[in-house]
């Protein structure tokens, strides 16, 4: 009985191997490249909304709400909806840190300041911090895109940043998570 459950056991774990091998195909190089410029050309919306102008936000009367509601016209009104598009596009760990910072702020260390949250859902309206202002967000030269590494698990390619003073090579690394390629690093 022992041996039949260890070959049992060891055929299982056999099948799962060649499984988890066949699943994590390397892809080629054209398409390690065509896969990060795609990704990194739709992040370029969420970095507006985080990090940049962020959302459209509603005309109100009243100057004084710190928080008002995102306008009706944006493609996000929601927390969820938001969220849901982050981690199309960015690794889980990646997109929970940035969907945290979003929402939750983070408090300063000794010597430096808090930052804010910049938008809260309250009563099923997303609403967006109104004294919060952004930072220029990169764009890229796609056509200057190199393959740095590329393994069934990840890749990392660098590419020009042109928006900058002074442009510069900036390395995108993407994972290959349960649902696909996602960016697992900075492309603002």
């Amino acid at each position: 009985m022992k041996k039949i459950f260890k070959i049992t056991l060891l055929t299982i774990l056999i099948t799962l191997m060649v499984f988890s091998i066949v699943g994590c195909k390397e892809v080629d190089d054209k398409t390690a490249i065509s896969i990060a410029n795609s990704l990194i050309k739709q992040s370029y919306e969420l970095n507006v909304i985080y990090f940049g102008e962020g959302l459209d936000k509603q005309e109100t009367d009243d100057d004084s709400d710190l928080y008002v509601p995102v306008a009706g016209s944006s493609n996000y009104t929601s927390y969820l909806a938001l969220a849901n598009r982050t981690r199309e596009i960015f690794s889980e760990a990646y997109s929970n840190s940035i969907i945290s910072l979003a929402f939750n702020g983070e408090s300063g260390a000794i010597g430096s300041e808090a930052i804010y949250a910049r938008y809260i859902e309250f009563e099923g309206y997303l609403s967006v911090r109104r004294d919060i202002e952004g930072i220029e967000i990169a764009k890229y030269d796609f056509t200057t895109t190199e393959l740095v590494k590329n393994s069934s698990r990840f890749i990392i390619v660098k590419v020009k940043a042109i928006n900058t003073d002074k442009p510069e090579y900036v390395e995108i690394t993407l994972i290959n998570e349960d649902n696909g390629w996602r960016i697992d690093s900075a492309t603002y």
